[in-house]
């Protein structure tokens, strides 16, 4: 059966240090089921090669199209930097996209990772079917990135197109029914997602549910100049986060605000 499997990349990079400990290798997964407004990789969000975009491989196997892998020839593209993983306690990140839009696939993939001593994270937007990920995934995993982008669902449906409902519950379900680390990251997007009442309501949840790592992502407008080269037309006009505005956000994590 792993022979016969594929999955569907778009970008493989290698010596991250932002995906989790030590070097490592973060694969992109193409396909999503979130469409967020201010998506910084949206060459991810389709399910399928985009044909008519693809630029070929660049030295570090990027394909912007998306490109079908093999399982084995994917495992032998993410171990050729073992030896850096293994000095440096790094490992291989799974993204995208949505990682887990492709479940079956990247299962095996971490099953064989795992397999190998090879310490593997995913990071994840959260919208997926909970009793397949406990079975297919979760066993494979040393560590989970988890993005939070908004609390109130009608926000929520509006500017990523689905509920925040199964987001919620998938992330309260984790901290219950295992040990593994959960980091929670919330994308600060200005007047959207980085606003006073969403981060407070983000506080909140994760107070209720004995959350304590979080990081902020401040936003990043460059993304929009790869949309248009794609075709695509960019929703958002707003540009980096002041250093004012950053602090802002960050007070709102901080103890004296109950985080």
């Amino acid at each position: 059966m792993n022979a016969t499997l594929r999955g569907l990349v778009f970008d493989i990079k290698r010596d991250c240090s932002e995906d989790g400990p030590g070097i490592r290798t973060t694969v992109f997964f193409k396909g999503c089921p979130l469409h967020c407004v201010w998506c910084q990789n949206p060459e991810g969000q389709g399910g399928k090669p985009d044909c008519g975009v693809c630029q070929g491989e660049s030295q570090t196997g990027w394909a912007q199209g998306g490109r079908w892998y093999e399982l084995d020839e994917l495992l032998y593209r993410v171990l050729i930097d073992r030896p850096f993983y293994d000095s440096t306690g790094g490992g291989v990140t799974v993204s995208g996209g949505e990682p887990t839009f492709q479940m079956v696939f990247i299962g095996e993939f971490l099953k064989r990772l795992r397999q190998q001593g090879v310490d593997t994270a995913i990071e994840t937007c959260g919208f997926f079917h909970y009793a397949s990920f406990a079975r297919l995934v979760l066993p494979y995993l040393n560590r989970i990135y988890y993005d939070l982008k908004l609390m109130d669902e009608a926000e929520h449906r509006r500017l990523t197109g689905q509920s925040n409902r199964p987001i919620l519950d998938n992330l309260a379900r984790l901290t219950r029914e295992t040990a593994l680390p959960v980091h929670v990251r919330v994308p600060l997007v200005p007047g959207m997602t980085a606003t006073a009442e969403n981060l407070a309501a983000i506080g909140q949840f994760l107070r209720d549910h004995n959350i304590r790592e979080v990081t902020l992502l401040p936003y990043n407008p460059l993304w929009q100049d790869k949309a248009v080269k794609l075709g695509l037309k960019p929703q958002l006009t707003c540009g980096f986060m002041s250093d004012e505005q950053l602090a802002h956000c960050t007070q709102q994590f901080e103890p004296e605000n109950g985080s």
